[in-house]
Parts: C-alpha cells; structure tokens; sequence
C-alpha cells in the first residue's frame, strides 16, 4: 500500500506539471477536463507498469505517452510534439539522477533506505519538487508572452515556495540520518511532506487562474477600447457624409462662382477652383444600402472590403427597425460580426456574406441574420467553443463575446451555430426594441 501511494503521488504530481509545461507553450484543441480525464487514465496505465520495476521500459512509456497526448490534445506538429515530449521525460529523468547525486553527497545514509516509505515519499516530493523548478524556469524564459514582450520577473519570486519545500526535506532527511524517529513521527513527516505538496499545488494553481483572468479582463479592456475607437471613426465618417450633401447643397453657390471667374476670363483660376473641388473629400462616392445614417456608413466600408476580396455582399436593412440603438453599440455589434464574417470568408472560394434585419412581426424584437461562408468547422477543434484564430482575439473569441453583452443588455439572445454540409456560419440575434404601434 504505501508503494501504491509513492508511486501513485509521483505520477499525480508529474500530471500536473504536464498540464502546466504543456498548456504555456501549445493551445489546446480540446476541453480541459477532456485532457484531465484522457491524463489521468494514460498516467494510471503507466503507474501500473511501474510496478514492474523496469527502469528503461518505464521511461520509454512515459516519453511515448507524452508524445501521443501532446500530439493528439495539443496545436502542435507531430515533430514539435516528439522533441518536446523527449525533453519532458529527459528532464523528469535528470532530476531524479541529480537529487540521487546531491543525496549520496549531503546524506548517504539516506539513499540505504529511499525506496522504503517515509523515505521513498519524501524521496519523491524532493525530486519532482526539483522537476516543477526545471519546467517553471523553461517555462519563464522560453515562452513568448502575448501581452508583455518583456520578462516579469518578479513571478520567478513564487520558486521560493517550492524551494524552501525542497529545503525544509532536506533538513528532516539530515535529522533522520542523526536521529531515529519513531513511527509516529514517521506518519507526521509524511503528512508535512503531503501539505507542503498541496501548498506547492494551490499556490502556482492560484496564480495560473490569476493570470487567465488578467490576460481575459486585458483582451476585453483591448476590445472596448477598440469598439469605441470604431465608433469614433464611424462618427467621422458620418460626418464627412454630413459634409458631402452640404457641399452638394452649396454646388450652386459653386456654379455661380465659376460663372463669375468664368466671365472675367479667369481660366487658370476656374482650373484651380474646379481641381479644389473635384480632390474633395466630401464629393467621394458614398453607397446607399440602407436609411440608417450610421449603419450605412458601416455597410458601405465592408462592401467595399467584400468587392476588393472578391466576396458576395448582400444586405436587406428594412427602414426603423434599429433606429433605437445607440451608435456605439450599434457600431459594437456589426463591426464584430462583420470582422468575423469577414476574416472567415476570406479564406474560402466563392465566398459570400449575406446580412438581414427585420422586424419580428408583432413582436418587440428586432432580428439580424448573418451568414457567411466558412471554410472549416470552427467549433470542432476547440470542444464545440470558438477560440480566436487571430494574434488579436477577435474572430469568434472576444468579438462575439462582446456582442453578447450588448444583446444580453437589450434583453435579447444570440445563437451561432455552423452548417458543415453547405459550409456555411450563421448568426442570429434578437434584440428587444420599442415599437411605436406595440
């Protein structure tokens, strides 16, 4: 029983640092509690076989289980997956040799009893104590961090737990070489060991869960700032509209000038006067897809997007239906859905973007329909949730996330889902609005 219990906490404890060596380098195609419970059983099998005690089969299990679970869980090449998984298990390997070489050093008497309980479990918690250090420090200096190109080396602080965890063994294996503890004691250091274990645990696990969620509230920060940058730059633009039909209005006042310099012979200055006019701004071409001011400006920049990427656009705004929504968050909305339609459809032949809003007959709500053409299914390679495919997290990650915040403040709802016969994406949001005839 208390080998079952040695080995069986070897294992837990190297699962875990799989998860966490693995999960900093690689993204996941699969949930987490799917790889938790597909490691859990792939490791028991591998406890199994340690019971055999054969070193070099063991090792070469380890390292072949490794591969596969990395390979088949994680992004990553099957060579990338092989180099990295013989790392793993060297480093695993390495740091029991090298604890086994400290020990006949500091305290040989020690190494007369590791594989008997006590001392084969501190034995253990020393080791991979020793190999959770190895993979923080490679973890720390090779990974490329998303948001800050520069090193915070202030997390190399948190190694000061699991190093006076290490230091605090290696005193109690000092005492026991001077000292012979009775078996109660023995059961105490073994419990001690155990909590030093579970500390060691909570305290990187507290921090990973602290760290998801800074870089989840600075993608959603990222993503606010950019909805109101967009919504300011769909302002200007509707301002330059604005500007057009004024200057289209003054066309006469323009006419009556030209007129003027036309009969005092003026004729450079009527070049000038016409050049001026013709490089406005204000006389550029504007679409005409639907009456709400600012959703046509927004309209009219995909178009043109589309045209130049060779994508179907179709659209049928009916009149009134969103003239309730605030140009922000109507800004908010289509940006993001036409970001994703857009990216998506882009990547596929023939593509087309098809876009409708309408009423709800006798109801409060306002409809828009999106479909898009979408080369792959993208729920399926990130257990049935939309990850951003993009360095900047917005096609089907945050974009859509803040989509649904908006539409969860009008009491509405949105569903998505995709059409892998006809490869096609499709968005359906209802927001609730208020009818003057309701």
């Amino acid at each position: 029983m208390d080998k079952f219990f040695v080995y069986f906490s070897s294992y837990f404890i190297e699962a875990i640092i799989f998860l966490i060596y693995f999960g900093a380098f690689f993204p996941a195609k699969s949930s987490a509690l799917h790889r938790s419970v597909v490691l859990g059983c792939s490791y028991a099998i591998l406890l199994g076989f340690s019971f055999l005690n054969l070193s070099g089969l063991n090792l070469i299990l380890y390292a072949l289980t490794n591969f596969l679970l990395l390979y088949l869980f994680y992004d990553v090449k099957w060579y990338t997956a092989c180099f990295h998984a013989i790392v793993f298990s060297a480093l695993m390997s390495a740091c029991e040799i090298l604890l086994i070489g400290i020990l006949s050093i500091i305290t040989p008497t020690f190494l007369q009893y590791y594989d008997t309980f006590p001392y084969s479990f501190i034995f253990v918690i020393f080791s991979k104590g020793l190999f959770f250090i190895a993979a923080y420090l490679l973890i720390f200096f090779f990974k490329k961090e998303k948001y800050h190109p520069q090193k915070d080396w202030h997390s190399l602080l948190l190694l000061f737990t699991p190093v006076a965890t290490i230091f605090t063994l290696a005193t109690l294996i000092k005492v026991g070489e001077y000292v012979t503890l009775p078996s109660s004691i023995n059961i105490l250091v073994s419990i001690s060991a155990v909590l030093l274990l579970v500390s060691n645990i909570f305290a990187f696990g507290i921090n990973q869960y602290n760290q998801m969620k800074n870089a989840q509230y600075t993608d959603m920060q990222l993503l606010l700032q950019k909805e109101s940058d967009t919504a300011t730059y769909y302002e200007m633009l509707l301002s330059q509209h604005e500007n057009q039909h004024i200057l289209i209005h003054d066309m006469k006042n323009h006419l009556q000038s030209i007129e003027i310099l036309n009969s005092a012979r003026e004729h450079e200055k009527i070049d000038a006067y016409i050049h001026s006019l013709l490089q406005s701004s204000d006389l550029a071409e504007s679409a005409r897809i639907c009456d709400h001011h600012m959703l046509n400006v927004i309209l009219s920049r995909y178009q043109c997007q589309c045209c130049e990427k060779n994508i179907s656009f179709h659209t049928d705004i009916r009149s009134d239906v969103l003239s309730q929504l605030p140009d922000a968050d109507l800004t908010a909305i289509f940006c993001n859905i036409l970001d994703n339609a857009l990216e998506a459809a882009s990547k596929t032949s023939n593509a087309l973007i098809e876009l409708n809003v309408y009423r709800k007959e006798h109801t409060p709500f306002a409809v828009i329909t999106m479909i898009n053409s979408c080369r792959t299914d993208p729920f399926a390679a990130h257990a049935h949730q939309l990850v951003s495919t993009k360095k900047n997290p917005v096609q089907h990650g945050f974009g859509l996330k803040s989509v649904r915040r908006i539409v969860e403040r009008y009491n509405g709802s949105m569903n998505v889902y995709y059409d892998k016969k006809e490869l096609l994406f499709h968005t359906i949001i209802l927001i609730k609005q208020s009818y003057p005839d309701l």
